[in-house]
């Protein structure tokens, strides 16, 4: 079904065949240099991950929990609490943070398996890996702890951040694809369009990001009672905000010329014909009939 009525699919974990367009997601931590899964580094920031492994396995067989890594001590440590509140106690904090006793359990020794955990080196060969599977990009939900807040996490608010994210960077391009369209239709030739779109759009786009990224800063870096809560969803809007508008004010021209070039050679290529030749020898322009043919003036 998915073949027939989409462009493409999001898949988690591993890609999937047959698709112009496969994103993968995939989430763990990269580790420094020396640095091992049993770090508490890497505990804070995979571990929730690992965890998730032991929830899906309790959730499709409870035996198949005994073959992992000190599996037999998480069951426990889960059959000893009432039926009614087991399945609550074990998603507590899911793919989260480590909320309940169970999860302390869980065996990081197989963080490489269960989660994109591994050194630079790993990951780039799991990368390529992935891309030979047929994935086409990424969603990379790396967790680097040594460089963020650890208490920015990957919630339901942070996710809101990236899609108020989406609807406010696609205006700055916007705004230059338009007024380039305008100045086109006054006679412009596209890339004298384009550089004049450019230099007058260039002041409204960085009045905007400046007064967002300076309305969302107290957000990231607030520290009052409760501040956690949207850190993430600052974080979002604050870093993609930023590395957009590079992208907007560089790239998007560069797409925009690219594009009116290959149009103009198209055009040219399958719309233009030759001049005919008229009785007389001389070539007329189809494109302008009023025009005298070159040659021997018409006699008066």
């Amino acid at each position: 079904m998915a073949h027939e009525i989409g462009d493409g699919l999001i898949a988690l974990g591993a890609p999937a065949g047959g698709f112009s367009t496969c994103l993968v997601g995939v989430n763990g931590t990269v580790l420094d240099e020396g640095e091992t899964v049993e770090s508490p580094r890497v505990r804070e920031a995979a571990g929730p991950l690992v965890a998730v492994a032991y929830h899906s396995a309790c959730a499709r067989d409870r035996e198949s929990v005994k073959r992992r890594p000190n599996g037999e001590a998480w069951l426990a440590s889960v059959e000893a609490l009432p039926e009614r509140v087991r399945h609550l106690s074990v998603h507590r904090g899911h793919a989260k943070e480590i909320s309940n006793g169970h999860d302390k359990l869980a065996d990081l020794s197989i963080a490489k398996r269960v989660s994109f955990t591994g050194t630079a080196d790993e990951l780039r060969d799991r990368l390529d890996g992935l891309e030979s599977g047929g994935a086409t990009g990424g969603i990379l939900g790396v967790k680097l702890a040594h460089t963020l807040d650890p208490s920015i996490k990957m919630d339901v608010i942070t996710m809101l951040g990236f899609i108020i994210l989406a609807g406010i960077v696609v205006n700055s391009a916007i705004l230059i694809v338009h007024q380039a369209l305008h100045n086109m239709r006054n006679g412009r030739p596209h890339n004298e369009a384009l550089l004049e779109s450019v230099e007058s759009r260039l002041r409204p786009i960085f009045m905007t990001v400046t007064t967002t990224v300076f309305g969302m800063l107290p957000v990231v870096v607030s520290s009052g009672a409760g501040s956690e809560l949207y850190r993430g969803l600052g974080s979002a809007i604050l870093g993609g905000l930023i590395l957009s508008t590079v992208f907007t004010v560089f790239l998007v021209p560069v797409m925009f010329s690219l594009w009116m070039t290959l149009k103009d050679d198209v055009s040219r290529r399958f719309r233009g014909r030759p001049a005919k030749p008229d009785s007389g020898g001389k070539t007329q322009d189809p494109a302008r009939p009023d025009v005298e043919p070159a040659g021997e003036p018409s006699p008066a």
